[in-house]
């Protein structure tokens, strides 16, 4: 996280990993501005805003208080209007509101009911070229899901004939329902997940009425939420999803090509993007329980590029060394950090990982991190610990940003900072038994009656969801 904007109380605040909550205003007045909007509670929809370079970002402004615990959407057009889209909480009925952009802000105009006929859910809405807009949702009827689609070409203020109008209706008999809806110049897309175990597809000409034959991309008994859709250059299709492992296929206006396997691994929120016309994944990866690492593949060289860390600041460890006062040796114990051994970090002469005053355990990376995740086999008892870091002088104690630990529980997530504009500006590398790294000392100042050992230790936090920007 380069800047923490605030706490919210929902897991996954920002919905469906389709959606499209961090965007930024492409031409006008007001280009580059860019606005995240996301739940903060169940019913509460909030937005900040930052104007370029990004240092700072705005107080939060309360879009909604009347959303039901699903999942919102949001679409931004050219010079930085923004509809949001959401269901009611006491009707579950879907609305939309127009975001306005000024000098101060955005605008937040009334709610509008899309449709107030029935119970509705898993919204996701797009914009064309003109600037009319289209929203995709689900509707529940006795015991089944119809799956819907509707227009707006007077910039939301109303959809369809009516808000009763059913819309284009494009499928039914479903168990479950989760769509995304694009337009391409000509075409207008739906890809949706149905029945937690398929991924299919519908299209029709942005003119036209004619709706394709759905087409199954994709089955199998682990596909879920975790998919994504993009228009790719040239109006066709590319879907990324999950199936126990990271899975690609993409349309060329004829044809689906055959599966793509981008990661062996299992993979959530994955988000497709095109940066500069280059298919790009953005997803996280589960390292450990409770820890994911966020990944990054693309096409730039005419085939996906093997997976690797897009942000290195929360990855295991360059270094960690243990120093045992006894003996005045240091220990290196990086391979031992970043493994799924357990009992395996401590230094040999004390067998522990640290035990005396003056015994220290150094955690180092080549660049500067805010968290440590540490997992302990023996949880220590008895001790007290310090935390430090160089300035480019002497070692700088401070207090954990959520207090000190003192390797007193088995499996802790140390936040150090809030976020990485956070970290110290004069947080210097410095050599530790030869090796140069931003280190963060962790330094015994009263002994423990049991000695804790370690099994792991990394910068990894444990994210629920991600959103990229589009």
């Amino acid at each position: 996280m380069q800047t923490k904007l605030s706490e919210t109380t929902v897991t996954g605040g920002f919905g469906s990993p389709t959606g499209k909550k961090l965007m930024k205003v492409r031409i006008g007045k007001y280009a580059g501005r860019m606005i995240a909007v996301y739940k903060t509670s169940n019913n509460d929809i909030k937005y900040s805003f930052s104007n370029s370079p990004y240092n700072s970002w705005s107080a939060l402004t309360t879009i909604a208080t009347d959303s039901s615990s699903d999942i919102i959407d949001t679409v931004m057009s050219d010079n930085g209007d923004v509809y949001l889209a959401y269901c009611e909480i006491t009707t579950n009925y879907m609305v939309s509101i127009k975001l306005s952009i000024t000098d101060n802000g955005w605008t937040i105009g009334s709610k509008v009911y899309v449709y107030n006929a029935g119970y509705t859910n898993t919204p996701s809405i797009t914009i064309d070229t003109t600037g009319k807009l289209y929203i995709s949702f689900t509707k529940f009827f006795v015991s089944e899901f119809a799956l819907h689609v509707k227009t707006s070409s007077d910039n939301a203020v109303t959809w369809g004939a009516s808000s009763t109008d059913d819309g284009e209706i494009i499928a039914t008999g479903l168990l479950m329902a989760i769509p995304k809806i694009m337009t391409s110049d000509n075409d207008l897309f739906v890809v949706y997940i149905a029945e937690w175990g398929y991924i299919r597809e519908r299209s029709r000409q942005l003119n036209g009425t004619a709706w394709s034959t759905e087409y199954t991309i994709a089955s199998g008994p682990n596909i879920d939420k975790h998919f994504d859709a993009t228009v790719l250059p040239g109006g066709f299709l590319g879907v990324v999803y999950d199936d126990a492992q990271l899975n690609y296929r993409e349309y060329d206006g004829n044809n689906w090509s055959a599966i793509t396997v981008l990661d062996t691994s299992e993979a959530f929120f994955p988000q497709l993007t095109l940066i500069n016309n280059i298919p790009v994944v953005i997803y996280l990866s589960e390292f450990n329980t409770g820890q994911f690492l966020m990944k990054q593949t693309n096409r730039q060289a005419g085939t996906f590029s093997t997976p690797v860390v897009l942000e290195p600041r929360a990855s295991t460890f360059d270094s960690l060394i243990l120093y045992d006062v006894s003996s005045s040796s240091y220990e290196d114990k990086t391979t031992e950090s970043s493994s799924a051994t357990s009992t395996d970090i401590f230094h040999s002469i004390s067998s522990v990982l640290c035990t005396a005053i003056g015994d220290k355990i150094y955690c180092g990376s080549d660049l500067k991190f805010r968290f440590i995740r540490m997992l302990l086999s023996t949880a220590g008892i008895g001790g007290l610990v310090t935390y430090a870091y160089f300035d480019g002088i002497n070692w700088k104690s401070f207090t954990p940003s959520e207090g000190l630990f003192h390797l007193d529980n088995a499996d802790k997530e140390i936040l150090l900072w809030n976020d990485f504009d956070s970290t110290p500006q004069d947080w210097q590398k410095n050599n530790v038994n030869g090796v140069n790294r931003f280190w963060i000392k962790i330094e015994v100042t009263s002994a423990f009656t049991t000695a804790p050992v370690g099994s792991q230790f990394s910068s990894i936090s444990n994210l629920t969801s991600t959103s990229v920007r589009r």
